[in-house]
């Protein structure tokens, strides 16, 4: 967690007034400025903090979330040797780099408790797509049309995405349902996805997705014969080193990594019946289902770059003014800023 410094002397009245400054800069989906703001309020020995509400305990629950997926996505992955035959659950196995004609990628995963399966995944990308990938990410009612679906040699993927809840301008709460081969029963994950813009103080964009604690009123309960799987994982967005491993393409040649955004995403999911699935199906998932839902995720996005997207097109017309302004305007201070950097 990031160290706080102390406030001077201020009256409660101050305080209240940088409450107001962290609520704004939440509204303003800038998460982790505004837990900055908040943890200097707790952190000073001349602040009460009753100040806070619970909504003000749940952004800094939140940011400190956000942060250690930060910190555990952007730590190199300790991977398993040849020779190792360690089964702490702390080594990955890495797929390789996977490329498509036009990115290439990291891919790994890993199995633990023999209930919960891991992916991890790292690429770098041309700053013209990432507000085409933003899109894909944000347009969740869209993810079925998209994401792979196979019949053979058994019927898997996702079957409907549905949005239960917006919750500010880009973080949602969305239902995803997935059918897996018979006699297996359908799976739900249920996701709230926390967006956060840290673009003045880091650089960076993030997105945390993890399923809700409680059901509430927003998030109804799994249908008879659904079984609901607990998801945790996320985006990161940032200035590709120029040093990154998948800056080598296929042929062996080193690009460029100023010009390029680094694109990790992390999944955690916990299936309680995971050991029960047939090696043949994880084997399935961990080596074809992931690559081939990372490379449409991809691919859609360059589609929609291209225009050859029109339900994604409609959809960024509909929200231009409520969103997509914005989101190009934030991502051009964060291009700015990765010059300023250089």
């Amino acid at each position: 967690m990031e160290a706080t410094e102390a406030l001077p002397k201020e009256d409660k009245g101050s305080a209240t007034s940088l409450i107001q400054q962290a609520d704004d800069l939440y509204a303003d989906d800038k998460l982790l400025a505004s837990a900055r703001i908040l943890r200097q309020i707790v952190s000073s020995s001349n602040s009460s903090t009753d100040v806070l509400t619970s909504q003000h305990h749940t952004i800094l629950s939140q940011a400190t979330d956000c942060e250690s997926l930060i910190q555990q996505l952007i730590a190199p992955p300790k991977t398993k040797s040849s020779t190792s035959s360690s089964s702490s659950g702390e080594e990955w196995n890495k797929l390789g780099e996977r490329h498509d004609g036009k990115h290439s990628s990291m891919i790994y995963y890993k199995i633990v408790n023999s209930t919960n399966l891991m992916t991890r995944i790292e690429t770098p990308i041309p700053p013209s797509l990432l507000v085409p990938l933003l899109s894909v990410l944000n347009e969740t009612e869209l993810y079925s049309t998209w994401l792979p679906y196979y019949k053979k040699p058994f019927h898997l993927g996702v079957s409907s995405s549905t949005k239960l809840q917006q919750k500010s301008r880009v973080s949602q709460v969305i239902k995803v349902e997935v059918d897996v081969p018979w006699p297996f029963a359908k799976r739900e994950v249920v996701i709230d996805a926390v967006a956060l813009d840290d673009i003045e103080e880091t650089g960076r964009i993030a997105l945390r997705m993890v399923t809700p604690k409680s059901d509430g009123d927003i998030v109804p309960h799994p249908k008879k014969g659904v079984l609901r799987q607990e998801f945790e994982g996320g985006f990161l967005f940032l200035k590709c080193p120029s040093d990154h491993p998948s800056l080598v393409d296929k042929n062996g040649k080193r690009g460029e990594g100023e010009d390029k955004i680094l694109v990790y995403f992390f999944m955690s999911i916990d299936d309680k019946k995971l050991h029960l699935f047939p090696q043949a199906i994880i084997n399935f998932v961990t080596r074809i289902v992931i690559g081939k839902a990372w490379d449409m995720f991809l691919h859609v996005a360059e589609e929609i770059k291209d225009g050859k997207r029109p339900d994604h097109s409609a959809a960024i017309e509909e929200k231009k003014e409520v969103l997509y302004n914005w989101v190009d305007e934030r991502i051009d201070a964060m291009f700015e800023r990765m010059k300023s950097a250089e």
